[in-house]
Parts: structure tokens; sequence; C-alpha cells
């Protein structure tokens, strides 16, 4: 099987690596996740209390 890895990101490191988007920005778009379409396209990942966001799977959302 040769499955390619997807790029997970805590919130500060995506918000840092892609300047138009802010933590609090994120923050916002996760903690209304189901409603925004979020949840149904599985962008956000949690493992524990830690929240981390699918690079990839974040951008099909956005439609880029």
């Amino acid at each position: 099987m040769n499955k390619e890895i997807p790029t997970i990101l805590t919130i500060r490191q995506f918000a840092e690596k892609h300047k138009f988007t802010s933590e609090g920005g994120l923050r916002y778009q996760i903690f209304h996740a189901k409603t925004n379409g979020l949840k149904e396209a599985k962008v956000i990942v949690k493992i524990g209390r830690r929240v981390l966001i699918n690079e990839k799977k974040y951008f099909n959302w956005l439609g880029v």
C-alpha cells in the first residue's frame, strides 16, 4: 500500500503557515464545524483534547 500521508497541523501551526487566517478565525470555524461543513468534510481531527486540521481537506473545503 502506497498511501499519501496527510499533513495534519495544530491550529497555531496552520495559522503560522497560512497567513490569510488567524488562530481566532480558525477557532471560530471549528466552533461552528457542524453548521459550516467542516465536520462533514472531516477537516478536523481530534486526539484527546488536541484539535488538528487536515491541511488538504481544509483547502478542499474552501473550494481551492
